[in-house]
């Protein structure tokens, strides 16, 4: 069976269509997320490093900053991905 729709466009809008201010939103996700990834990796390496910290609490805030970075990677990058191209946002498919 054949795909019978007639539409072959579709459109993703991005923040804005300011060339300014997508560099500026950008710049800032990109602080943002830089900032996140700093932080919870010194606290991953200070817990790794200090023999002290080696208890189930940390145990725990160890995780926990790894899946911090896994989240901001997640949610932040397709974020920052979308930003510069958001005036060029119309996508088309061949019908196929």
């Amino acid at each position: 069976m054949e795909n019978q729709t007639s539409g072959t466009d579709f459109f993703l809008l991005g923040f804005t269509r300011d060339p300014l201010l997508q560099s500026l939103l950008f710049s800032v996700f990109l602080i943002i997320y830089l900032v996140i990834l700093l932080g919870n990796t010194i606290i991953m390496m200070v817990i790794r490093t200090h023999l002290n910290l080696h208890s189930p609490m940390y145990f725990f805030l160890f995780h926990l900053a790894l899946v911090d970075i896994c989240y901001a990677t997640a949610t932040d990058s397709p974020v920052k991905a979308g930003l510069p191209r958001a005036h060029n946002s119309g996508l088309h498919s061949d019908g196929s």
